[in-house]
């Protein structure tokens, strides 16, 4: 099976692991696994393994959820990444029984890692739109365009844009894919922004406001609050209590 060009793993980077772990189990019914806090901490629904989670006390030293990209040749894509003006975030890590990655990031300062599994047959991988899973992945901005033709040289994505309401969304399509193949999208940050590029992921949840207020119960910070996306479903944006900015989703039909 090939995860290339398929987002296949979010990860949250914390500065307090046990508070972080309550917050998210708290809001999407993940648990975790004790024995694990000693190596890497997996958030689970059911027995699938959802997300990641490490305290980060290196660069990007801010908490964050790290998006990974699927490929089948790291060396390659990495050599592409420099090639178009990357920086190495993080070196190359061949990691045993998991796979290669690194952490890179692009003039705007997103960050986007590329990720070849030793295991690319293992149930787990990707975003599956199932309820508390991953759904989507956006790319937030300054300069769209030229964010959306530097991310298809790099990744190998073809796009497709959207009309939201008088604004372009962007959809980062896997090649020879359409409109309902898109795994994400890419969209433009508010003039006068201050905050670097940000990849953010979307969870797929039975009820967004319901999600959102408990969320916010639970220490959580509202970025936008509980929004329908016109004859597509209802989104929102926070930041956990640590800091790290996600966003929930209802879609209308499939997320």
């Amino acid at each position: 099976m090939s995860l290339d060009h398929k987002i296949i793993w979010n990860e949250v980077h914390c500065t307090d692991l046990d508070a972080t772990i309550a917050f998210y189990e708290q809001l999407f019914g993940w648990t975790t696994k004790p024995e694990e806090r000693e190596t890497y901490v997996h958030f689970y629904m059911g027995e699938a393994a959802v997300a990641g989670l490490m305290v980060d006390d290196g660069e990007p030293q801010r908490p964050m959820w790290q998006v990974y990209v699927g490929t089948s040749d790291i060396e390659a894509y990495v050599e592409r990444a420099k090639a178009a003006g990357q920086r190495e975030v993080t070196p190359l890590m061949d990691i045993p029984h998991t796979g290669k990655l690194q952490i890179l990031g692009d003039s705007e300062g997103g960050l986007l890692a590329p990720f070849q599994p030793s295991d690319p047959e293992r149930k787990s991988w990707g975003n599956t739109g199932t309820i508390g899973h991953f759904c989507w992945v956006e790319l937030l901005c300054k300069d769209q365009a030229a964010a959306v033709e530097h991310y298809t040289q790099v990744v190998g994505w073809e796009t497709v844009d959207m009309d939201l309401g008088g604004m372009t969304y962007s959809l980062f399509v896997p090649p020879g894919g359409g409109q309902m193949d898109a795994i994400g999208g890419a969209m433009q940050m508010p003039p006068g922004e201050s905050q670097p590029a940000a990849w953010l992921p979307y969870v797929a949840v039975e009820d967004v406001d319901a999600t959102t207020k408990k969320a916010v119960e639970l220490g959580a910070t509202v970025c936008v609050e509980p929004t329908p996306i016109a004859e597509h479903g209802r989104f929102s944006v926070l930041t956990d209590p640590d800091g790290a900015m996600f966003a929930t989703y209802k879609s209308m039909g499939d997320c």
